[in-house]
């Protein structure tokens, strides 16, 4: 007998707020004989739905991801384009693996550009798609339409198509773009007849299988019911002893004591042994009733904080996991941050703080400076040249915020914690403006910026606003600024220009009412007479990080932006050398964690000379010069540049309310 051909399996993803024109496809595709997941019609409440989706995409035949305008906003979908993306590399070059279906008129995903998609709101568009997942079921040996007696109706056709004629078309229905044979001469009468039954044949199955899972779904619930433990009748409340009741007490063992006194020898030690022990009972119990039991284990102070754990996702509601609070592992949640992106070889990295789930975000090998997470947590951008770009982690689509073609510099971009201002360095003149992420997108030029009415714009007569910012700082409630530039020291030469830093008050948003706090290193930070480096060597400050409250870290230049680093407390003025491995050079980019307990860094070892490699460290921070400390387990060699800058930026981890 012939080897019975089993259907094509097509994957369906979508976005769940096209669930309806999908479900329709899918009525469509199944009357075609294809065998389809949709996660509506497949997972089963109680499933594990994300285990249940892996599975199914690698064991698919195809997967259609259907686009639309709401299909690029974030979900699990997105995931779910990742997996087919991995599993098409695993298809031989040029297989039909991955079919965009557009429900409308809209962009499709970057990642997904290099396969021609099909237009299903097209007339023609079914039929189009049918025809690609028939070429894609012939090559691998499926069949779209299975015939009575374990025979696909393409086969069958085939073979009785070798015993007539070509051109003979009689003995044949068409049905959508499939030729059904029927091995006798058909009236027109008996051609419709047999269309509707195979049609009635197929929405019978649909419905079968709609009735089987909700007898299932019944048998479950019944079973649910019958094991539901009865209601139990609540306990009485305990009864906490009063004061009243516990000076009634005591009143009445002194009593008890009292003629115990009276009583000579042996029955005068049994009488107060006697009243001890009831007098530690009555404590013990009293105190359980007051207070309840006393806990057995002594909490960990150093237990990372609790975050809430809800997954993006277009599974229907009923399969969707209930959002929990979980706390995770200690080694994925430190001083208030879970992931570190970074730039290694000209492209953006991504890994856990305990240096786990490496990946790689970006692959242009382009300049980028200015790392920051924005508040949505999903979003890092980034200055490349004299454009602000951004990256979202979970689509690993880049695409530009704006960019200033005109301008001679951009050297710093800095989003508030609130994420309702900005600070822009441009053309070495200071902005503070709204920040708006669409709004951004249309702002090009020096007037547009000054259009946005923002609290600190460029003034001629105010010096503080036309400073050649390089980097700047929020406080952690936004209201003061620090901001990294090159200005005069009379401190250390009357005409040469230095890096220092100014620590500025602009709460009251006007440029002539900042108030300038501090200014360093300058004449607030000196070298102690037993350091043994300068805290400056050459007045180029490469780096400086601000914990948002009194610390600031930062690194000299002793070669090529590595140097000696320091810590420096603002309000104390008093800066401390701080070289926290084994007290050595090199480092560079320090970053405060966000509760400002732990430091991250890169370092290379002086003592290794020109073979050091580029390592990073993140460490509780302590004053001083430190000890051997682990760096995160990133692979060997993997920064290829020595003279490249890491800028690791943290990602923070909202803390509970």
């Amino acid at each position: 007998m012939p080897e019975t051909k089993r259907p094509l399996k097509v994957f369906l993803c979508h976005a769940h707020a096209d669930r309806e024109t999908v479900r329709a496809l899918y009525a469509r595709l199944k009357r075609e004989g294809v065998d389809v997941w949709l996660d509506k019609e497949k997972l089963l409440p109680g499933a594990d739905w994300e285990l249940e989706i892996r599975q199914a995409v690698h064991e698919s035949d195809v997967v259609v991801v259907c686009l639309s305008k709401q299909f690029n906003q974030a979900g699990f979908r997105q995931k779910e384009v990742k997996l087919a993306l991995d599993t098409a590399m695993e298809k031989p070059e040029g297989e039909i693996f991955i079919i965009p279906a557009r429900l409308e008129e809209c962009e499709g995903p970057e990642n997904l550009s290099r396969w021609h998609w099909v237009d299903l709101f097209e007339e023609d568009g079914h039929q189009r798609l049918i025809r690609a997942l028939r070429l894609r079921a012939d090559r691998i040996g499926a069949t779209l339409r299975i015939r009575k007696g374990g025979q696909s109706s393409e086969s069958h056709l085939k073979d009785k198509e070798l015993e007539r004629p070509p051109e003979s078309p009689v003995g044949r229905v068409n049905i959508g773009d499939t030729l059904i044979d029927t091995g006798k001469q058909s009236t027109p009468e008996e051609e419709k007849a047999e269309l509707r039954a195979v049609e009635k044949d197929a929405l019978e199955e649909v419905e079968r299988e709609k009735a089987g899972k909700a007898a299932q779904q019944k048998v479950k619930r019944e079973a649910t019911e019958r094991t539901k433990p009865k209601r139990v009748k609540r306990p009485a409340t305990k009864k906490v002893p009063t004061r009243e009741t516990l000076s009634a007490v005591f009143t009445r063992l002194k009593s008890i004591l009292s003629e115990i006194i009276r009583v000579p020898g042996a029955r005068r030690i049994l009488g107060f042994t006697g009243i001890v022990i009831v007098l530690l009972l009555f404590t013990f119990w009293a105190t359980r009733q007051r207070f309840g039991s006393i806990p057995t284990t002594i909490p960990n102070a150093t237990t990372a904080p609790a975050i809430s754990s809800v997954v993006a996702t277009d599974t229907p509601q009923e399969t969707q996991p209930v959002p929990t609070q979980v706390t995770p592992p200690l080694a994925l949640v430190l001083g208030g941050a879970d992931k570190i992106a970074f730039v290694a070889n000209g492209d953006l990295w991504l890994m856990n703080v305990d240096g786990s789930d490496l990946k790689q975000l970006t692959s242009d090998g382009g300049a980028k400076t200015d790392l920051q997470w924005l508040p949505d947590g999903e979003t890092i951008t980034f200055i490349s040249g004299l454009t602000i770009k951004y990256v979202n982690i979970l689509t690993l689509k880049v695409e530009t915020l704006t960019s200033f073609p005109s301008a001679d510099s951009l050297n710093a971009f800095r989003v508030s914690h609130d994420g309702k201002q900005v600070m822009i360095s441009l053309n070495n003149e200071i902005f503070v403006v709204p920040f708006a992420f669409e709004q951004m997108k249309n702002v090009h030029k020096k007037s547009d910026l000054l259009a946005l009415n923002g609290c600190i714009s460029p003034d001629p007569n105010f010096k503080y606003t036309r400073l050649g910012v390089r980097e700047s700082l929020w406080s952690e409630k936004d209201e003061l600024v620090a901001w990294l530039f090159k200005n005069a020291d009379p401190s250390r030469h009357p005409k040469l220009l230095f890096d220092q830093v100014s620590v500025l008050d602009i709460s009251k948003c006007s440029p002539a009412a900042i108030n300038h706090l501090d200014n360093f290193p300058s004449t607030r930070f000196k070298a102690e007479d037993n350091e043994p480096v300068q805290y400056n060597d050459d007045g180029i400050i490469p780096s400086v990080d601000w914990d948002g409250n009194d610390l600031f870290v930062f690194n000299t230049n002793t070669k090529d932006g590595w140097g000696e680093l320091y810590v420096y407390n603002w309000n104390r003025s008093k800066g401390t050398h701080s070289n926290q491995v084994d007290g050595v050079c090199c480092y560079r980019d320090a970053r405060w964690s966000p509760d400002g307990l732990y430091l991250l860094f890169a370092f290379q070892d002086q003592r290794l000379g020109a073979e050091a490699p580029t390592l990073l460290y993140y460490v509780v921070y302590h004053e001083g010069t430190g000890t051997k400390l682990p760096p995160l387990p990133l692979p060997e060699g993997f920064f290829k540049n020595r003279k490249e800058a890491p800028q690791p930026a943290l990602r923070p981890i909202p803390t509970p309310q």
